[in-house]
């Protein structure tokens, strides 16, 4: 049993506590607290660790990841700099030597919302790509950007109809744009190759190292059996060094309940946490769902990919099957709609025990914000999200943006909050994440104006729903989030006090290091 002491610390094993001294961690668990006066037990230490009077917080988590997209990233062409189309169109150009005639050219990453000189078109791929079939993801991942060689080569003609929750853009004449939209990216994602297994391994170590800087040390990832198989081989080639819990997609639902897999089945390295469900789309895309139009858009109202009746049976089978759901819902349409299926299971989760969640939730008016709470639903967010949608949402969205992100209002009903990030489409970067529930500033700069600043948080309330509300969320309390006795020896030392720094420091902060299972796992 490996016996570790950290101390010379100010250690906050939870919200608002008092801070203690020291730390003793034994076999991976919090086994002793101890404040400056109190005496060490004689243990026979292995390891001590001097903090130099650092703030120790618990490891922070991720509620909403994409690892095995976020892994792919690093292997595809990066769009997330581009300012403007003319910037994209560059980065285009200059890959595109590493493409042979007839291989797929894949990217992703961009975000039209930002380009003022053009949108993305097919033909401007053309141009740079004759002879290559071309796929780039958008930064929200509901839209994609194709070229003509694409649309051939998966046997999109100009007559096809959109499937159902989806749509193939076109231009006025009827020809394809080239941005396709939710589930009419289905077919160009399905014919793109598959990686190589070991370069993805390699690249998922590369993301496992970047969310380990970033001090986090669980993440809850939304994929299905071939992100889970990837896991299993990743702990057997380079240990165990995340915590993560699987969301599977809808469509394996049957396979999970076949072979008799459950919320909560597995151990504190891979665990199943339940069933992902989509309602709609996204705001970059102007396809999440609204009650009302969108802003100088009358005829668009986005995607609803489920009617109340199609969800609720779906719901009902996971939540029947001990499988808690978390279920994509961005515009206030899809957020009603939800809460309405919702409210008709809520006897079976509680029959199950079962902690089910709304992923996204970025705008809910005022009265859908109770349902939260009389429904014992978690409201998984991104507050990251913020610095990109600001703009968008005002001009998407107009007046009804002052019900964005209401981080505020939910806390202040007692709906536990777990914040994410939804990496890649954003940084998987806590304490960016941080900054952003507190200050709500476009592209976090301070000289923006605060953001509808009625629901901004404390930096106290942020850090919890990046601790303790995540576990929550995953219905892990019992054993991390915190740092009391008896929990998971996971967390982190900062290298300033965020919680009485002043503002325009905070974005200088940086993990020093990272702790998980009482070992140091990155360190500065």
């Amino acid at each position: 049993m490996k016996t570790s002491l950290f101390y010379n610390a100010r250690i906050f094993p939870s919200v608002h506590s008092h801070p203690f001294h020291w730390l003793i961690a034994q076999n991976g668990r919090v086994t002793v607290l101890g404040r400056e006066k109190d005496e060490i037990p004689r243990l026979p230490i292995e390891a001590r660790f001097d903090l130099q009077g650092r703030v120790v917080i618990p490891a922070f988590g991720d509620a909403h990841v994409h690892s095995l997209w976020a892994a792919k990233a690093f292997m595809e062409i990066d769009l997330s700099g581009a300012q403007s189309l003319a910037e994209a169109l560059n980065i285009l150009k200059e890959s595109k030597t590493r493409y042979q005639p007839g291989q797929w050219v894949v990217g992703r990453g961009f975000n039209k919302n930002r380009w003022k000189d053009g949108v993305p078109a097919r033909v401007l791929l053309d141009r740079i790509f004759p002879q290559n079939p071309v796929y780039l993801e958008s930064q929200d991942c509901h839209s994609a950007w194709v070229n003509s060689l694409a649309f051939t080569n998966v046997g999109v003609k100009e007559n096809t109809p959109d499937p159902p929750g989806g749509r193939f853009l076109r231009e006025p004449e009827g020809a394809f744009s080239g941005l396709v939209l939710d589930r009419a990216m289905e077919r160009f994602k399905n014919a793109l190759p598959a990686p190589d297994e070991q370069q993805l391994l390699q690249a998922l170590d590369r993301f496992v190292g970047q969310l380990l800087t970033n001090g986090i040390t669980s993440i809850h990832t939304m994929e299905g059996a071939q992100a889970f198989s990837l896991w299993e081989k990743y702990f057997l080639r380079f240990g165990r060094k995340m915590r993560v819990v699987f969301y599977f997609p809808q469509e394996e639902m049957d396979e999970l309940i076949k072979s008799g897999l459950y919320s909560g089945y597995g151990d504190p390295w891979l665990r199943i946490g339940g069933i992902k469900f989509f309602s709609d789309g996204s705001l970059g895309s102007q396809t999440a769902a609204m009650r009302q139009p969108y802003e100088n858009q009358p005829d668009n109202m986005g995607l609803l990919l489920f009617n109340e009746d199609e969800l609720l049976e779906r719901v009902k089978r996971a939540e029947s099957h001990c499988l808690a759901t978390a279920i994509h819902a961005i515009g206030d349409r899809a957020v009603q709609l939800v809460l309405k299926v919702l409210q008709q299971t809520a006897a079976l989760r509680k029959q199950h025990g079962l902690v089910s969640r709304i992923e996204h939730a970025q705008l809910v008016p005022p009265d859908l914000l109770p349902l939260f709470r009389q429904y014992g639903l978690a409201a998984s967010m991104q507050p990251i999200h913020i610095a990109d949608d600001v703009e968008i949402a005002d001009r998407y969205w107009g007046e009804r943006s002052r019900f964005a992100y209401p981080f505020r209002s939910l806390r202040e009903i007692n709906v536990p909050l777990a914040f994410g990030s939804d990496a890649p489409v954003a940084p998987a970067d806590p304490l960016k994440g941080i900054f952003s529930a507190v200050f709500r500033k476009s592209r976090f700069q301070l000289s923006k104006p605060t953001w509808t600043a009625e629901e901004a948080l404390d930096v106290w309330q942020a850090v919890q729903a990046f601790t303790e509300g995540v576990a929550l969320a995953a219905d892990a309390s019992a054993f991390q989030g915190s740092l009391l006795t008896g929990k998971w020896a996971d967390f982190i030392v900062l290298s300033d006090d965020i919680f009485s720094m002043p503002a325009e420091r905070m974005l200088n902060v940086n993990v020093e290091k990272t702790i998980l299972d009482g070992s140091i796992v990155h360190a500065v």
